[in-house]
């Protein structure tokens, strides 16, 4: 006779639905954000075209800001996700040898 009765309490089922629930709190940490750089941006964009002669700053940021709140807010999770893949895809390259190795040994004489 089993200890555990089906859909009880386990350790690996806890840990599959702390991974759901921590996902699920990051996209809407990473979407609330999002909408604070557009709301910060849009605040920052509004005090230059009112008094530009006493704005600081810089509008280059303002408008990165802007474009970085907006594909957060939209794209979050999803985006982080597969920009952290593609760095885990390069880090595992450099550590195989995979490009980046044969390409330096072909730019650098190496003498023995």
């Amino acid at each position: 006779m089993p200890f555990l009765v089906t859909g009880a309490f386990d350790i690996g089922t806890f840990l599959q639905n702390l991974k759901k629930v921590a996902e699920l709190w990051g996209k809407y940490l990473l979407m609330a954000l999002g909408a604070i750089l557009i709301v910060w941006s849009a605040a920052r964009i509004f005090k230059y075209f009112m008094a530009p002669d006493k704005f600081r700053g810089s509008m280059v940021i303002t408008i990165v800001g802007l474009l970085f709140g907006g594909a957060l807010l939209l794209g979050g999770y999803n985006l982080m996700k597969n920009v952290a893949e593609g760095g885990k895809k390069t880090i595992e390259d450099l550590g195989n040898g995979g490009m980046i190795i044969p390409m330096l040994k072909s730019y650098i004489p190496l003498r023995l």
